[in-house]
């Protein structure tokens, strides 16, 4: 599918309204973290892993491993769970980014024009399939609702939308950069909080786009937990879940019908709860623009520590590493592995919600994760 927008349009106001609000959310995130930590009240519920998740934009079509509670609700008791994920991107295929180095300066924005010069330059071959590249943010927000089915099963759906826009965090990025001596180049050359989407391949441009685009609605997931080991101090569960294939993500790629199998579990030791998992995912066929990708089935996993299991505050830190998700080609790195850490806290605001706030960054350099996260959300149990 070919698409080419220089503007997106608005999305809805109601939509904005909701998906737009992370920046000042954040804001009340941190206000209710300092009125958390002067609390000693005790946790009321186990909430389980963070819902850590790549929000590389080639992930946002196909499902994705994301660690879901090994801790049951139980029949006759639900537990809903919303959240609001802000996701800084700037990624951009190898043979685009050599150009980007001395074709762009001075905060300029990625044009149509230089894009289509990196993809005709001459100095590689020009029948490369596929270049990307992303310069943005992404606002995802998901709602899970999981309830019982039996002493041992719990069932689960979630909803997700997304918005690609340019928002505010490139500057916290470049700040970041500098303190850890990391000053990366494409950050100092580029226009901050900018949108562009710019996807090529055999000499063309299939896809330019800059520009904020529409709220877009993603595919449902739904699955089911079941419990076959319970101790006093650890638990082991099976886990299945499924994509069904009813949008288009970016309004180009359409995935199969997605299917997930694996397993999660914890043990208690003392005042400490250890957290792990794994799943892997097979693919099913996507349209030809999503097959033009080549995505494979990968692997999944997540191993977390959560600390003061009886305090209303809870700090946690999870390692999320996933396989590579394409074949291997010799114009991307989609292939490789990628490795993020998930740090936050769990805060019960009383003996029904609870509060998590998290901070996601990657640790491996491979371009196929997002460049970092800020995460918050509310969990209700009843």
């Amino acid at each position: 599918m070919h698409t080419d927008s220089a503007a997106a349009a608005q999305a809805p106001s109601g939509v904005s309204l909701v998906l737009g609000a992370a920046r000042p959310g954040l804001l009340a995130a941190a206000l209710l973290s300092v009125s958390l930590l002067k609390a000693q009240e005790a946790a009321a519920f186990d909430i389980g892993p963070p819902p850590t998740r790549n929000m590389f934009p080639m992930l946002q079509a196909p499902m994705v491993y994301e660690p879901q509670s090994p801790f049951l609700v139980g029949p006759g008791h639900w537990r809903f769970s919303l959240q609001v994920v802000e996701a800084n991107v700037l990624e951009l295929s190898p043979y685009v980014n050599d150009f980007v180095h001395w074709g762009l300066n001075d905060r300029r924005v990625m044009s149509r024009d230089f894009f289509n010069t990196i993809l005709n330059n001459g100095h590689w071959d020009s029948n490369i399939p596929f270049l990307d590249y992303f310069d943005e943010e992404i606002t995802r927000t998901q709602f899970q609702a999981r309830t019982g089915l039996g002493p041992a099963t719990d069932v689960w759906v979630q909803l997700n939308a997304d918005r690609h826009w340019g928002g505010f965090m490139d500057g916290l990025a470049e700040a970041a950069h500098r303190m850890t001596g990391s000053n990366q180049l494409d950050r100092r050359i580029l226009a901050r909080d900018q949108t562009v989407i710019a996807i090529g391949g055999t000499g063309k441009i299939t896809t330019y786009s800059q520009g904020d685009l529409p709220v877009q609605v993603q595919d449902p997931l739904a699955g089911v937990v079941r419990q076959v080991a319970r101790g006093a101090h650890s638990g082991l569960d099976l886990m299945a879940a499924c994509k069904p294939s009813l949008t288009k993500a970016y309004g180009l790629w359409k995935s199969g019908f997605d299917v997930q199998g694996g397993l999660g579990g914890w043990w208690k030791q003392g005042d400490n709860t250890f957290l792990y998992g794994g799943a892997y995912t097979h693919r099913g066929k996507g349209n030809a623009a999503y097959q033009a990708v080549q995505y494979t089935g990968d692997f999944g996993a997540h191993l977390g520590w959560q600390g003061r299991n009886h305090a209303r505050v809870q700090p946690f830190f999870e390692l999320y590493w996933l396989s590579g998700f394409a074949h291997p080609p010799v114009y991307n790195m989609y292939h490789k592995a990628s490795l993020q850490h998930d740090v936050g806290f769990h805060g019960f605001l009383n003996a029904s919600t609870a509060f998590t706030f998290r901070y996601v960054n990657n640790i491996t350099e491979n371009g196929n994760t997002d460049d970092f996260q800020l995460a918050a959300g509310l969990t209700w149990h009843f």
